[in-house]
Parts: structure tokens; C-alpha cells; sequence
């Protein structure tokens, strides 16, 4: 575990910065994934509309009830695809 003192105020324009690289950061993983998927496969509008980059913290928690959408541990949840 770590410990974070902090000895100034934080300036108020940071935490909008941070989210603004955070969300930069979650729409370029969603890009790669997009551009991966459809390299390899004619997608369908459906399909395309539900491209996104997985981010959970732990596997026990994926949702396997949304369709066409596997577990991480049981590989590539796009059509054609081998892990």
C-alpha cells in the first residue's frame, strides 16, 4: 500500500485535467480495439456500436450476459478471433 502526502494544494484545474487524460486514454484503448476488430471482420452496425475495450478489476466480476461478449480468460470476444 502506498502513502501520498501532499504539502500544497492541489491547483483547482487538475482534477479536470486528469479526467480529461483519463477519458483520452479509455477512447484510444477503444479505438485499437475498433480498428483490431474491424481489420479482421465485416462487422455488423450492432457489432460496431458494442466495441469497447474491457476494463474490469477482476475476471469473476464480467458480466457473460451481454451477447457476443466472452470472459477475457476465455479469450477474444470478436467474431473470427483466436486468442
Amino acid at each position: 500500500m502506498y502513502t501520498v502526502r501532499v504539502r500544497e494544494p492541489i491547483p483547482e484545474d487538475w482534477p479536470l485535467m486528469v479526467g480529461d487524460v483519463l477519458t483520452n486514454l479509455r477512447a484510444a484503448l477503444d479505438h485499437s480495439v475498433y480498428g483490431h476488430a474491424e481489420s479482421r471482420n465485416q462487422l455488423t452496425d450492432k457489432q460496431r456500436k458494442a466495441l469497447c475495450f474491457p476494463i474490469i478489476e477482476k475476471v469473476e466480476t464480467w458480466d457473460n450476459r451481454s451477447p457476443g461478449r466472452r470472459s477475457p480468460s476465455r479469450g477474444c470476444s470478436t467474431p473470427k478471433c483466436s486468442a
